[in-house]
């Protein structure tokens, strides 16, 4: 092993991740320095720099989940140019309290049992650091040298890490038919849906259907909205102010049933449903997407990762976030509320506004990858009411998303088809 001499450049970091991150790091690179800087096998000594980044500035916005996010990489100073030392693989870093680290490292312990060829496609946590009793860091290596690129921007031996996700390419999709952008988007899509599915069908654990109920299985995506008030939690407050208690509401100049209603239906009476179970990531929308220069995609951040849970909610993630949270938001009312009722496998993409026709169109590829992985037997009990629940407590995140009216139009039309489908029952 080289000896290495650091020294850290940081961007927008507090000096308690700092000392957490740096202390992290020294460690891991004295385990694994030769799977992460392949490049720097044979060196006697090395002038490096550490780079760390926020990952929002290279691509993704920034994350709700309380922790912080960064992609690091090593950089040799002295040897520059052509023949001088190639930077090392990135890594995603998480630090957060040591409680929610520690879970999320021992949930995803499975997937690091996974063949190396499908492996390779996870930023999988692999090192897990304590620094005191408030800060812990996961380390998670890139296992493709693809993921990154690096440029010289300005002199030698300088680099930056340039790297793309879904979400950007999402926000830049045009209306055209037909498109570069649309055909990028699904083969990512594509090609991530048939890694998962690999995933949820055995590489880890055999899957199995079995009955669930709302509450149980997704109690957690309801983020706190559920029972709760403005004075213990002003944002999980958000979708009670917004649709009241009235069993019909009017917005957007239409009457719906009460989202708020159908959740108390779906949850309260602990309502069973029949579904397919197996290992998720459980945080598949676009942010957690990563692509490298020739959008091969990497999936990044497993602290949703579960090991039994319905497989539906990996497929769902991604179509809330294509009909909703990356929709561009200029977008009229007539196409927002058009899309929002798009909700159908047998619905045509083609008879909606041009302005939400792709994304319609993405939403039933997402749905084709679900048909053929034959994930769901029963549409509205599987599909459309885990999608209803989970966009529901989204609304935490409204600020967020880039298209507000299309979350909410999104939560009201599925309880309104939910309502529907609920009375045809009962009756």
């Amino acid at each position: 092993m080289p000896e290495i001499r650091t020294t850290v450049i940081f961007d927008m970091m507090t000096r308690d991740h700092q000392d957490a991150l740096t202390a992290a790091l020294d460690e891991y690179l004295n385990k694994d320095v030769e799977k992460i800087w392949p490049a720097a096998q044979g060196a006697a000594c090395l002038d490096a720099e550490l780079n760390v980044l926020p990952l929002e500035r290279i691509g993704a916005p920034p994350g709700a989940s309380g922790a912080e996010v960064f992609v690091v990489y090593y950089s040799d100073t002295k040897t520059a140019g052509a023949k001088g030392i190639k930077p090392s693989l990135p890594l995603t870093v998480k630090i957060g309290v040591p409680k929610s680290i520690g879970r999320e490292f021992s949930s995803v312990q499975a997937w690091r049992t996974m063949g190396d060829e499908l492996a390779r496609h996870f930023a999988i946590p692999v090192h897990q650091y304590v620094h005191g009793a408030e800060h812990a860091v996961l380390i998670a290596p890139f296992k493709s040298g693809r993921i990154e690129r690096f440029v010289n921007p300005d002199r030698p031996g300088k680099y930056r890490l340039e790297l793309n996700d879904l979400w950007k390419l999402l926000e830049s999709m045009p209306r055209d038919e037909g498109s570069q952008e649309f055909e990028d988007i699904s083969n990512v899509i594509n090609i991530v849906l048939r890694r998962m599915n690999a995933i949820h069908t055995g590489e880890l654990a055999l899957p199995l259907r079995d009955k669930v109920t709302y509450c149980g299985a997704l109690w957690k995506y309801l983020r706190g909205t559920h029972l709760c008030n403005d004075s213990q939690a002003p944002r999980a407050a958000i979708p009670r102010r917004l649709f009241g208690t009235a069993q019909r509401i009017n917005v957007f100049g239409h009457e719906w049933t009460n989202p708020a209603q159908i959740v108390d239906k779906l949850i309260d009476t602990k309502r069973p449903f029949e579904t397919s179970l197996g290992q998720i990531h459980g945080d598949l929308h676009p942010k957690n997407i990563v692509l490298d220069e020739t959008n091969t995609p990497s999936v990044i951040d497993f602290g949703w990762a579960r090991e039994r849970a319905p497989i539906v909610i990996d497929y769902i993630l991604l179509d809330i976030n294509v009909r909703s949270m990356t929709l561009p938001s200029q977008v009229d009312e007539k196409s927002i509320l058009g899309l929002s009722k798009f909700l159908d496998p047998n619905q045509d993409a083609a008879s909606l506004p041009s302005s939400v026709r792709q994304h319609a169109r993405i939403i039933k590829k997402i749905w084709c990858k679900l048909q053929k992985h034959k994930v769901v037997k029963n549409w509205e009990e599987e599909y459309l009411g885990p999608l209803f629940v989970i966009a529901y407590g989204l609304l935490v995140h409204l600020d967020n998303a880039r298209n507000q009216a299309a979350l909410i139009a999104t939560v009201l039309a599925a309880g309104d088809y939910l309502g529907r489908w609920i009375e045809t029952g009962e009756n």
